[in-house]
């Protein structure tokens, strides 16, 4: 028992410094897209450039497309923890008397943990949101200060329906598609995969998973993020206002490079501390 107590605890800890990391590398176009989903702006890569230029000049620095990272590694450091933590519990659960993980049980292992960090952490989640709109000079502590002064701890909960339902199909999704692709590369024994468990390889096939699941459910990560961010409107006036924007797919192409390489690196990190330490 004691063993398996060490286990978890290296799990979570891997995990919490993968995502740590991960996510710290790829920030500033982490607050870009949330800017582009939560406002009308238009999304092209020159107003993305445009957007870059003017938050360095207003807010003071090059650091500041930064802001709201110490609360994304508030959020990401238990999520990771826990995401990893709540893989490893059910993988040992679900496996088949072969000892294999069969693809259909590794979408339902990443519907369960995606949903059980979606509910316990979406608090953190707003608050990331809310931070890296705000466009002021005030500190992360101030907006955070102010947000709950002003509108309650509870509207930190605001959106969670639409943020579990879409955390749902996509944490099954990315990582059903990654337990897949991993099984699929272990059937072949080719001279080009000359390690089948190296970091590389999961990088590989964490951003590959990602890729695919964020495609489907993006639409709805726009519209949780909008809800996050507006306390006016009904969450069915905001959907609406989406789509008469044509807004769904909004910033789903700076996404398609930020997600994914989060997912990759945090892939190649834990692997790299799972085999070395």
């Amino acid at each position: 028992m004691k063993n398996d107590d060490k286990d978890y605890k290296k799990t979570a800890t891997h995990g919490a410094f993968s995502g740590i990391i991960a996510k710290s590398i790829v920030a500033p176009l982490d607050r870009l897209k949330i800017i582009f989903q939560t406002t009308q702006y238009k999304f092209t890569w020159k107003n993305l450039f445009l957007e870059s230029n003017k938050l360095i000049k207003n807010e003071g620095g090059v650091h500041k497309l930064w802001k709201g990272n110490m609360v994304q590694i508030l959020r990401v450091a238990p999520n990771a923890s826990l995401s990893f933590s709540l893989q490893k519990y059910y993988k040992s659960k679900f496996t088949n008397s072969e000892g294999k993980l069969t693809t259909i049980n590794g979408y339902i292992i990443g519907l369960l943990s995606g949903t059980t960090c979606s509910l316990i952490l979406h608090p953190l989640d707003t608050l990331r949101c809310r931070v890296a709109v705000d466009i002021s000079k005030t500190s992360t502590h101030g907006i955070i200060k102010n947000i709950i002064k002003t509108q309650g701890i509870f509207s930190l909960y605001s959106g969670i329906t639409v943020s579990t339902l879409s955390m749902m199909p996509y944490s099954s999704l990315s990582w059903g598609t990654y337990y897949y692709l991993n099984n699929t590369i272990e059937k072949y024994d080719s001279p080009i995969i000359l390690n089948k468990n190296a970091p590389v390889i999961h990088a590989f096939t964490g951003f590959s998973s990602v890729l695919f699941a964020q495609s489907i459910v993006y639409p709805f990560d726009v519209w949780r993020r909008r809800i996050q961010t507006n306390t006016k409107n009904t969450q069915i006036q905001i959907l609406e206002n989406i789509m008469k924007e044509n807004a769904l797919f909004k910033g789903l192409s700076i996404n398609f490079i930020k997600t994914p390489t989060i997912n990759g690196l945090v892939m190649l990190i834990y692997k790299i501390l799972e085999q070395n330490y």
